[in-house]
């Protein structure tokens, strides 16, 4: 079933910060379906091991995505926008 809502995060060398974040989304009690997709654009500090952590851990809740490159801030924006599927993204 498609997820009506899409949680889009955005991260490159949060990891004091990402754990927390994901665990805040998927904490949240809901009535509807919903994905996460959490976009690290090259992170140096382990944040992208949490996210692969927590990804396979939540295969139906976690979509990971993780840039070999760093793209900077606004490319992430656009490719993280592109890729929402719900009629609902926060």
């Amino acid at each position: 079933m498609k997820p009506i809502c899409t949680v889009l995060l955005i991260t490159y060398n949060h990891i004091d910060y990402v754990r927390k974040a994901i665990e805040s989304v998927l904490s949240q009690k809901t009535q509807y379906s919903y994905i996460i997709k959490i976009f690290d654009d090259a992170s140096t500090d382990g944040s992208s091991d949490i996210i692969r952590e927590y990804a396979k851990n939540y295969p139906e809740k976690i979509e990971a995505h993780i840039a070999k490159k760093n793209r900077g801030e606004i490319i992430s924006v656009l490719k993280c926008w592109a890729t929402r599927i719900a009629v609902w993204v926060l």
